[in-house]
């Protein structure tokens, strides 16, 4: 008699050589054979589901599911099942279900937070992506799955460190590889970047690119060339790569290359975030600050997240249309408490409004660290930021002191500081309103 767990490993090795129709008779197979076939059979069913064989897989559910209801595998493939069949509600109760059953079952906790990013939920489904993580730090799907959500939330620094664990685990994992550089670049960790690409031994379009890129960002101009050269022509990679390459000529401040990358992109696809924000980041370092405000705002329509949100906040309040910016910000906040860099965005248009009891409220929320710099490097207008700065200076003083002292006797640990806004956030800020 065969052992079902070799069946059902025989059965995964099938499905990563796509060979779907043997996969599926070695787990019917295990279903067969064994005494507690309901793992089995959610992955039967979850298999025939990504086929299109919906009612099929239903029905082998359906008929589980009588004998054990509170099964957190079967009400799991259910609710993906249903998801296939794009009835989200009902998915997301069956998901529901499972975690109420048993609420570690990491794909329910994964499946959850996928239903729930889509619709804009993004605080919850951080939350439950991140524990879904948890139970398998070193599945990929769990690890990217986590660190997308944190980014839309613009918790970059988590999401990077998520990422970059799974990453440095999995360095055959390609997709995984290229999320943690993508994230590690965000932050402007180019060397971290390289860590992780640059062992990759493989000539396929995707490590050229992201080489390429990561080498641009080093300083290491020609060796960057050299990838760029083996990718040409640039305006027939891919979509994500060409955005890719475009961004690359935006550093090198080729801003005709880049346009011409950027207008392709949007002539393929206008439904696209990414181009128009990056088309808003081209107009910025152009001095077009109107033409980057509504590209901006192209972007932030299409996906309407914190971190988007943040890029369009800046270009407002580079632009001087502080008021535009409080308007765009205070309702994120209130969506998104934790969403940090917008919270910064909303200290600065409260100094640069002359509403500093405002501003400084704001800054209990964010990083007076990161709020400084801006604050420093720019151009000082209104009464309230003048005044910020020596508040703030005064208040990383005693912050820094309360720091070294640690937690008074009896008490708690003192909470933690705020992770510090990335590097190329607080560059951008910088960029003030042109005079």
């Amino acid at each position: 008699m065969q052992d079902p767990k070799r069946l059902f490993e025989s059965a995964q090795n099938q499905i990563a050589s796509g060979d779907l129709s043997a996969a599926e008779q070695l787990l019917r197979q295990a279903v067969e054979l064994s005494d507690e076939p309901a793992l089995y059979t959610a992955i039967l069913a979850s298999l025939l589901g990504l086929q299109g064989r919906h009612e099929e897989s239903l029905e082998i559910l359906k008929e589980a599911l009588l004998e054990d209801p509170s099964n957190a595998h079967l009400l799991v493939a259910t609710g993906m099942t249903m998801k296939e069949k794009r009835e989200y509600a009902r998915a997301e109760q069956c998901f529901r279900m499972a975690l109420e059953n048993a609420p570690d079952h990491a794909a329910g906790l994964q499946q959850l937070a996928l239903i729930l990013a889509d619709r804009g939920d993004l605080d919850e489904a951080a939350d439950l992506a991140v524990q879904a993580f948890g139970q398998l730090p070193y599945n990929p799907d769990l690890a990217i799955t986590a660190s997308d959500v944190l980014r839309l939330l613009g918790r970059d620094q988590e999401a990077f460190e998520i990422i970059e664990q799974t990453a440095t685990y999995r360095p055959d994992d390609l997709v995984t590889v290229e999320a943690a550089v993508e994230a590690a670049l965000d932050l402007e960790h180019p060397d971290r970047a390289w860590q992780l690409i640059g062992k990759v031994q493989s000539t396929h379009p995707r490590v050229l690119t992201y080489k390429a890129v990561v080498l641009d960002q080093l300083g290491r101009a020609e060796e960057s060339e050299k990838f760029l050269e083996a990718l040409q022509p640039h305006d027939r990679l891919p979509a994500d790569l060409m955005l890719q390459v475009a961004g690359v000529c935006l550093r090198r401040e080729e801003y005709d290359q880049s346009l011409h990358l950027i207008e392709t992109l949007l002539a393929l696809d206008d439904k696209d975030p990414g181009p128009w924000r990056l088309r808003g980041q081209l107009e910025m370092a152009m001095g077009n600050l109107a033409e980057a405000v509504e590209h901006f705002r192209c972007s932030y329509a299409l996906r309407p997240t914190p971190d988007l949100a943040s890029q369009l906040a800046t270009a407002l309040y580079s632009a001087g249309r502080y008021g535009e910016g409080v308007e765009l910000c205070e309702p994120v906040v209130k969506e998104h408490p934790d969403a940090e860099q917008v919270w910064l965005n909303l200290v600065l248009l409260y100094a640069a409004q002359n509403r500093p009891d405002e501003a400084l409220a704001a800054l209990a929320n964010t990083d007076p660290r990161a709020v400084l710099d801006v604050l420093e490097g720019a151009t000082l207008e209104t009464p309230a930021e003048l005044a910020l700065v020596p508040a703030l200076q005064e208040f990383l003083v005693n912050w820094e002191e309360e720091e070294d002292e640690g937690p008074v006797e009896g008490e708690g640990p003192r909470k933690p500081a705020v992770a510090r806004p990335s590097a190329k956030a607080r560059k951008n800020k910088k960029k003030k309103k042109k005079k």
